[in-house]
């Protein structure tokens, strides 16, 4: 079962692109709502990968990790779980953490990202469940620095990625800026003639 954060108490950042995500938590296919809306956990062994992250305690990497899912295909972290998806002993959820974690992750994403949250039981302890889709403004920056997920880790952008990745999102490309740094007199007449006449070439409707 979901649980909504009461958005009174998120903090406001104002100029600033927010998106909240709604959406069921699930694993590996499996459906976490229980019987009467309980969040039960799933029979299927939990294992980092693509889409899911674990963490043992609400951390920087935690931030990390969910930036990283939202410049890719989406994902969850949960919080309160060792690497080999077993709880980690000691671990308490406090009655006002989710909402903490909640405000924290808005003020440090850029555009501000808020998760979907959620407090599941994982073999008798209550740990915390971050969840994001795929943002439709990327890239998602943490800290001024930008990361994607691929397979189970997260990876820095450069800047070649981090450009791309803008522009993909706008779907443009580099062919509809102006170089300021070139001319009309920088271009090559002759090779833009041989770039036309081999486009031309075998096809019905012709550059002029």
């Amino acid at each position: 079962m979901s649980r909504k954060i009461d958005e009174d108490k998120v903090e406001a950042q104002p100029a600033e692109v927010c998106h909240t995500f709604n959406s069921e938590l699930t694993i590996f296919g499996h459906s976490t709502k229980g019987v009467g809306g309980q969040t039960e956990m799933p029979k299927t062994r939990l294992r980092e990968d693509q889409h899911t992250e674990f963490k043992s305690s609400f951390t920087d990497g935690v931030i990390e990790s969910l930036t990283a899912f939202a410049n890719s295909s989406g994902g969850r972290v949960l919080v309160g779980v060792d690497d080999n998806g077993k709880p980690v002993k000691g671990f308490t959820l406090g009655s006002e953490s989710l909402q903490k974690w909640v405000n924290e992750i808005k003020n440090k994403t850029q555009p501000s990202i808020i998760p979907d949250v959620d407090e599941i039981d994982l073999v008798g302890t209550k740990v915390g469940v971050l969840s994001v889709k795929e943002f439709p403004v990327k890239p998602v920056a943490f800290k001024g620095r930008y990361y994607k997920r691929v397979n189970n880790a997260n990876h820095q952008l450069s800047l070649t990625e981090i450009a791309d990745l803008y522009l993909r999102s706008f779907n443009t490309s580099w062919d509809s800026y102006i170089n300021p740094d070139r001319a009309l007199d920088d271009l090559s007449l002759d090779k833009v003639v041989k770039f036309i006449e081999k486009n031309n070439q075998g096809k019905e409707t012709p550059l002029y």
